[in-house]
């Protein structure tokens, strides 16, 4: 059987099942939910989450360069406000081909900053790498009150159901950019441009 046969969440429980043996006290949530948690002194807890943009996959080729730089922030620190969490940082694999234009790799990274510091955090180490396509991991952190803390779990029958933005949106900015239809200026945007909501995220914990 091949990868392509299991789907993702056929491959996560793959390796799911081999990690699970590591697990120690401390960790309060591991594979399965949006962030992995990590209980610390004094109720906090330390969650951490980790995200690849690929050229072939995410990155079309009407996105800028600084684009390309928000959304590899936004995309991680997304998973950070769904546990409910302030963010602590982020470190980025960035693995570019050898010959990109200076300035277009430039942009890329003040994208990135620009990003992190819109959500009130930094981008704080990482590391570099060759390659022939643009591919960018970035593994965010962040600190939230155990008792806060918003879990996929935590949902109960009764509960009143909340979404934030509009559900769909950067589904048809990314259809419309595939397909070549003009006019969705909005659309496309937020496809291009993605907002990790910390700060809604925050209000609900």
């Amino acid at each position: 059987m091949k990868l392509a046969d299991l789907g993702e969440q056929g491959v996560i429980e793959l390796f799911k099942r081999e990690f699970e043996t590591l697990e120690c006290a401390s960790v309060l949530k591991s594979i399965g939910d949006d962030c992995a948690v990590i209980r610390l002194d004094g109720g906090d807890c330390l969650v951490v989450s980790i995200d690849t943009i690929l050229q072939k996959t995410h990155i079309p080729r009407e996105m800028t360069p600084e684009q390309i730089g928000i959304y590899a922030v936004n995309v991680v620190l997304s998973d950070i406000a769904a546990m409910g969490a302030e963010a602590l940082g982020l470190v980025f694999s960035t693995a570019l081909p050898q010959d990109m234009n200076r300035d277009f790799a430039g942009s890329i990274a003040k994208g990135m900053a620009q990003a992190a510091a819109k959500h009130g955090t930094s981008i704080v180490g990482g590391d570099t790498q060759k390659a022939e396509e643009i591919a960018i991991t970035g593994t965010a952190f962040g600190r939230v009150k155990e008792e806060n803390l918003l879990l996929r779990s935590g949902a109960g029958v009764g509960d009143l159901i909340c979404t934030t933005g509009e559900i769909g949106s950067a589904a048809a900015g990314f259809y419309c950019l595939t397909n070549k239809i003009d006019g969705y200026h909005g659309f496309i945007k937020r496809a291009l441009e993605p907002r990790a909501r910390l700060r809604e995220g925050k209000i609900l914990s």
